[in-house]
């Protein structure tokens, strides 16, 4: 019996906690999501938990992740009549403290699938139930994807002005409530993941964690689509934009180059402005009653319909993270125009992998400059090609996140890092 050779050591057990199966990829969260599960699956045995119905094929979808085994639990209730969710400053245990009963039996049944399932371990990809993995004993890695604190105070700054005193007033309260329910899960996760370096520091800001406990892991993009990028047709004296339209920052962002960029500078030289993204609402829709303007809802195939657009456009004003969109049109070949808030994730430079103008008339002139100088655009697309082929594939962005996971799994002790947090 000597001379066996042992087998291969078993593989580590993670239970991810999703909010719902992450099969809408048109949703930038839920591609991210996707992506990440089936990263996870290449180094670990998962088991995924999610909560109420997602939107696509889920079959194909969990077959896709690669995962043992999938519960999908009730969501919480959806009416909630208590008076504490009016008086609460904070989302600090938001599910425990308003829907009790439902979060005492969904705490219940996860204990026993961890038991069934001889989990190691927690990645938890969705902040309003980051609290049952608080309360699962394991050790954890939060995926908190982009700050929503930090959102949600850049939305303030930009449109609060323009708000009734009573909107204002609101929207200073959920602000302060996220930030409150940011920083229990930051201090009672082992680390959190986020995607850039704003959200990083707005996080370290709020939780007062030592630094290492707050990691980037950026978004990523599909080798396939860095190929495409290589295949691009003859531009056009024409500029795109694309996003969830029923996302704030991404329809302020189309406001906010309808009116300072494209209708004083850009419509009067004749470029044409395709926009691409579902949800769009009532006043993205009279944005797209001008001649030059083609609002096209969402697109399948986002290649096919962006080969021949000149420039990609991204007059992001709020919002915080890395724009999957940006990525997309590195990957893809195409010369990108952004304020310097919707490139912030990013590590490129104004001249060489994209232009960067805040000022909308400089915002203008780039754009035309890109769109006269064939060359130089084409120049400035393959250097943002090469960068995204360099640093953002899925797997390369999904190496990081393994070796978080797993230097979490080894670590460590519990009740210490229960009482740094309480």
């Amino acid at each position: 019996m000597s001379g066996l050779t042992p087998g291969p050591a078993p593989r580590p057990r993670l239970l991810v906690i999703c909010d719902r199966l992450p099969a809408d990829l048109a949703s930038g969260r839920y591609l991210r999501m996707h992506h990440l599960c089936r990263q996870l699956a290449r180094r670990f045995d998962c088991y995924m938990v999610d909560f109420g119905r997602s939107q696509g094929d889920e079959e194909a979808t969990a077959a896709t992740l690669g995962f043992v085994d999938r519960r999908s639990l009730p969501d919480r209730q959806r009416e909630n009549r208590s008076t504490l969710r009016h008086l609460r400053l904070s989302n600090d245990r938001l599910v425990q403290r308003l829907w009790p009963d439902y979060y005492r039996e969904t705490l219940g049944v996860l204990r026993g699938l961890v038991e069934e399932w001889r989990i190691d371990g927690i990645v938890c990809m969705s902040g309003l139930h980051g609290e049952f993995g608080v309360e699962l004993g394991l050790p954890r890695v939060l995926d908190a994807c982009d700050c929503q604190t930090l959102t949600r105070r850049r939305a303030l700054a930009n449109r609060g002005h323009s708000m009734r005193w009573a909107e204002r007033q609101l929207a200073r309260l959920e602000t302060l409530r996220q930030a409150g329910g940011d920083r229990f899960l930051l201090r009672h996760y082992d680390c959190t993941v986020t995607i850039a370096e704003p959200d990083r520091d707005e996080y370290l800001r709020l939780s007062g964690v030592a630094p290492e406990r707050i990691r980037i892991v950026p978004n990523g993009v599909a080798p396939a689509a860095i190929e495409l990028g290589a295949t691009r047709g003859e531009p056009t004296r024409s500029v795109v934009f694309w996003g969830n339209l029923d996302f704030p920052p991404n329809w302020t962002a189309v406001e906010h180059f309808y009116e300072t960029v494209f209708l004083p500078r850009l419509a009067p030289a004749g470029v044409t402005w395709s926009i691409y993204g579902r949800g769009a609402g009532p006043r993205v829709e009279e944005i797209a009653r001008h001649p030059l303007i083609q609002l096209e809802g969402y697109c399948p195939d986002l290649f096919d319909a962006v080969k021949n657009c000149g420039v990609m456009v991204n007059p992001m004003v709020e919002g915080s993270g890395l724009k999957n969109k940006v990525l997309e049109a590195f990957a893809l070949g195409l010369p990108v125009v952004s304020t310097r808030r919707g490139i912030e994730a990013l590590p490129a430079l104004d001249g060489r992998e994209c232009r960067i103008e805040d000022d909308p008339a400089a915002f203008a002139a780039a754009v035309m400059d890109l769109l006269e100088q064939p060359a130089r655009a084409a120049a400035i697309a393959e250097a943002a090609r090469e960068l995204v082929a360099e640093r953002y594939t899925w797997d390369a962005v999904g190496d990081e996140l393994l070796d978080i996971v797993s230097g979490v799994l080894v670590r460590r002790d519990r009740p210490a890092l229960c009482r740094q947090a309480s």
